[in-house]
This record gives structure tokens, sequence and C-alpha cells, in this order.
């Protein structure tokens, strides 16, 4: 870079006066001599260069020299001012000399306006020069990073990263993978300008919560990527430091004043450890990031060797089509029974996709088509068609009363057509609404009261069919739906149930939301029913129903038999 280019402008007229002189002097004494001058002043205006003032070249006598702002007006008397370029009206320059002495020979201006010609268009090119630099740096700048977030892209972070290793500039370090917990209902819910706000926000966060030496990037969507370096012993400090990242997370997100928000996992890979190449790397994060989304809880998952490859979205996105086509996708039935009788009540439809290469898929593995508005409503649809005309088959026409419950997503409950969709299966499939139960999460639920998903709720509660709310107790708004919302069912998250028989505290919560459910009069479910010692705390409680794979595993279609409508000797299931 030349000396130039870092100088402002009162700099750059400086250092153009001092070149211009050297080879302008010579010229001047020359027109002094030819016509006999005693003095002379060379004004080079600012315009020509490209400056915010212009500067004087002087010979002999200083009172030739005119102030700089009033080289545009008629000269004063005694002086001759001459302009020197093309238009007389817009000079490069002015030369200023004693009145009533001969004219500069024309050869003599012509060569100095000639040099200022060529020092104007020196010092443009130089200038173009840099401004076009500074532009390819700020858009090399652009280049690397997310415009949304100001985080590097993926391709610049990669980069980055491979040349550290390979220039043997970092030690060991972990490569997290972070995605958000419902970013696309979110969106949906509160609208793109929101969207781009919690994501700015969450990576505001993340910057700040993560040394300076880390390497931070947006992949795109609610996707975040993050190497890290790590002190020894690795998983331990990693602990630490991502459970610090998911409260700064929650923190910074809890100001925008929305419920649900700042819930995210994390997928964590090794270096060297777990992997030496980046790519291999990489896909040991993303394998672990789908182990902690197939758990279906928010926190971190730290590589193994035992963890399996995830399916890769782009393929079963392209692949969709074909497997509604040939169903693939098909519902299984997990029972639920009366945990006071032992009689089956019903079942809940889970997505399976019987995938030929990949062999079952759980919805975890394939949750992203339905987090898609354009895939979602068509894989609702199918699934409910086909789980209405197998319970109907196995039990309605067998005189069964068994309910059947049908999960929906945020972009079927805004979808005006959903209600009428419905309609069309339960007229189809011969079924009864009230045989129907729509089971949606308190995420779906987040909107504002009487907006399109408590329209379509309370349509279909109209219609008949039962509302349940799904995960109850994990999201911010919990309480705030049993108000005014249309639910009938309270269904208690899995996560409660597990911890039971460890935690006094979730027994304790447990026992109060089968309380709050009696005392509101909801029918209230327990998920994940898995030990004897469960099942008998909730009896204890007063809990009305429960599922899990204590009783059954969910069931294909074929197999519902195998749940009977007598159910279980409870007694001696409880042992």
């Amino acid at each position: 870079m030349s000396p130039y280019q870092s100088m402002d402008s009162a700099g750059k007229s400086r250092f153009l006066a001092d070149e211009y002189a050297l080879v302008a002097e010579p010229l001047l004494t020359r027109i002094q001599t030819e016509t006999g001058a005693a003095a002379l002043c060379l004004h080079v205006l600012a315009k020509g260069m490209g400056l915010a003032q212009g500067w004087h070249l002087s010979q002999g006598d200083p009172a030739l020299r005119p102030p700089l702002e009033t080289t545009s007006r008629p000269a004063p008397a005694g002086i001759t001012r001459l302009a020197l370029g093309e238009d007389p009206a817009h000079p490069l320059a002015v030369l200023s000399l004693p009145a009533g002495l001969p004219a500069p020979p024309a050869r003599s201006l012509r060569a100095l306006t000639r040099l200022t010609e060529g020092f104007c268009l020196r010092w443009a090119l130089e200038e173009d020069l840099l401004h076009s630099r500074r532009r390819i740096r700020r858009l090399e700048h652009l280049a690397r990073r997310d415009p949304l977030t100001g985080l590097l892209g993926r391709s610049a972070f990669q980069a980055l990263l491979q040349q550290r290793i390979g220039a043997g500039e970092t030690g060991p370090f972990a490569l997290v993978m972070l995605e958000i917990e419902g970013f696309r209902a979110t969106s949906t819910l509160y609208g793109p300008a929101f969207a781009d706000l919690y994501l700015r926000t969450l990576a505001s966060a993340l910057r700040r919560s993560l040394p300076v030496d880390a390497l931070t990037a947006r992949l795109g969507g609610d996707a975040f990527v993050f190497a890290v370096p790590m002190p020894s012993p690795a998983a331990r400090c990693l602990e630490v430091m991502l459970g610090r990242i998911r409260s700064a997370i929650l923190r910074a997100t809890a100001r925008l004043g929305r419920p649900g928000l700042g819930r995210v996992r994390m997928g964590a890979a090794l270096w060297p450890d777990h992997a030496q190449g980046l790519s291999r790397l990489c896909d040991l994060a993303t394998r672990s990031l789908q182990a902690r989304r197939d758990s279906g809880q928010p926190g971190y998952c730290l590589h193994s060797p035992g963890t399996p490859a995830p399916p890769d979205p782009r393929q079963l996105r392209h692949h969709l089509p074909q497997a509604l086509a040939r169903q693939e996708i098909v519902p299984f039935f997990q029972p639920i029974y009366d945990l006071q009788s032992g009689r089956r009540r019903g079942y809940e439809a889970l997505a399976r996709w019987e995938h030929p290469d990949l062999g079952r898929l759980m919805p975890s593995r394939f949750a992203t088509l339905f987090e898609d508005h354009r895939h979602a409503s068509r894989l609702t649809l199918t699934l409910a068609r086909h789980a209405l005309n197998e319970v109907s088959e196995r039990c309605w026409k067998q005189g069964d009363a068994a309910s059947v419950g049908l999960n929906l997503t945020i972009f079927d409950l805004h979808s005006p057509e959903i209600v009428f969709d419905l309609q069309t299966l339960v007229c189809d499939c011969n079924a009864s609404w009230s045989d129907i139960i729509i089971e949606v999460t308190e995420t779906v639920m987040m909107g504002a009261r009487h907006g399109p998903v408590f329209r379509t709720l309370e349509e279909l509660r109209r219609r008949g069919a039962r509302i349940a709310l799904d995960d109850f107790g994990t999201g911010y708004g919990s309480l705030r739906h049993l108000g005014g919302w249309p639910v009938d069912i309270l269904k208690l998250d899995r996560g409660f149930i597990a911890r039971m028989d460890s935690s006094p505290t979730d027994a304790g919560v447990v026992r109060a939301l089968v309380r709050l459910a009696r005392d509101t009069g909801l029918e209230i479910v327990a998920e994940g029913i898995e030990t004897p010692a469960q099942l008998v705390a909730l009896r204890e409680m007063g809990c009305h129903l429960g599922q899990g794979y204590l009783f059954h595993p969910a069931l294909p279609g074929p197999e519902i038999a195998r749940a009977p409508a007598c159910g279980f000797d409870l007694g001696a299931l409880c042992g």
C-alpha cells in the first residue's frame, strides 16, 4: 500500500503538492522568464484532484496568491488570470500574473496544462484503484460472513478451520453443531421479522459466550456450528462450556418477550480424539446432534463410537413422493390404557418410515419433513387416512370403540382447509369425530388466543373431536393454555415420568399436575411408562391414563389386535 492510500484529504493535498511542485516549478520559472513577470502564482483547483481543497505554487510576490475560495471570482485590478484545461468555465488550474505583461507562449501553457492533466489523471486512477480495493475487501468480507448474524459463512468457516489444522495452529478442539428447537414454528407464528431478530439475538449470545479464539458460523436456517479449543479433560470442560452457552442463550432470548424461545440442541465431536479430518469430524458432530434430536429433549450429546449415522435430509426429501406413493410412511399405534381398570382406551398414531435401504426410521430421523410447509400437510393427511382406515377395519367394525390420536403440525393448523380435509377422511373411513383426538404440542399453541390456531382447534372441537395438549409441562406457556384454550386432555411429558423414581421434585411435579387436571375437569395421560414402580406411583396419584413400553411398544396396523380392549391385569403388572 502506498503512503497516499492511508492519508486523509489534507495529507493527500500536501503529498500531491510536493510531487507536483517538483515537475511544475521549472515550467513556472520558464513562463516567468518568458513573460518578464516579477512574480506569478499557479492555483491547482481541488476539483481536478477530487480533494477537499486545492493548493498554490508561487514564484515571487505572495500578494498574487488569492484565497482558495475566491479563485472563481473575477480577478482584481492589476492581476491577470489564465484558466488551464479544456473547459475555461471549469479549469484544472488558474495561473495568476501581473496585468499588462505579454501572454505566456502557447507551448508553455500547453506543457503546463498537459502536466496538470497528467497529474489529475494519475491521482484519479489512484483514487479509483483505492476505492476498488475497498469494494473488493468489502465484498470478500460479505462473502465470508452471514449477512443476518455477522457470523462466518459455511465456506469461510471450513476454510479457516482447515487452515488452522493444516498449519498446526490449533490444539485439541471441539466441533459443535447447534440447532434451535421449534424454530420453524416460531417463524410461522411470529413472522420473518421476529425470526430474524431471534436468530441475531441467539448468534450474539453465542458469540459472547465463546472464547475469542473460537470460530463460529451460521450454516443456514436455524443451524449453527462452532469450533472451540478444549483443555484437558476435554469431555468435562465441554460439558461446562455448553451448559454456560445454553444459559446465555436462554437469558438473551428471554428478553424477546415470547414463550418457548432459546431451547437448543447440540451435537459435539472432538479433534483429534474422534477424527483427524474435518469432513469426518463434521459427520460425527452431525450424528451426535441427530442422537440428541432422537431423544426429543434439548441439551447436548458428545459423539460416541456407537452413534448411528443419520440419514441425509436432502435424500429423504427427494424420495418423499415415492415413499408416499409406495406407502412406506405408515402409522404405528401406541396403545393407551386406563390406569385404574387396565382396559385399553385407544391409540396414538405415530409415524414410521419403512425405508427400503435404511430400515425403519423413527420420526425424529425425518422430523425436518414435518417442519417443511411443502410436505407437512401432505404427510399429516396421508398418515391420518392410514390410521383411520386401520382403526376402522380392526376396531370400529368389530364393535371396539377405540379412540385414535392424530398429531397435527403448526402448518396443518394454519391451513384453512385442514378441517374440511379431516371431515372428508372422517366420512370416507366411516369414523366419528368423537373417536378422534387431535394432539398438539405447546409450541404449536404459542400463538395468540383467537388466532388461526385457536380457531382451527375450536372448530375441530365443535365438531366433536377432543384436543390433547402433548408434552405438557415442558413449555413456558403451559398453564396459560388451560385458560380459555380448547383443551380436553393433558399428556404429561415422558421426561417427568422417567425421573419420578430418582427425583422427588419430578414426582412432586407429576403429582401436582395430576391434581391440577382433576380440579380443572381434564383427563390426564402419562407418557413413557416403562417400569412397574412408575405405574404404581401414577395409580396412587390418581392418574387417569397411560402409555409406554411397560404395556406395549408402538404396533404396526395389522398387529394392533395384540392390544385387546380388555387390557391388562394391572395388579399382576405392578408385581
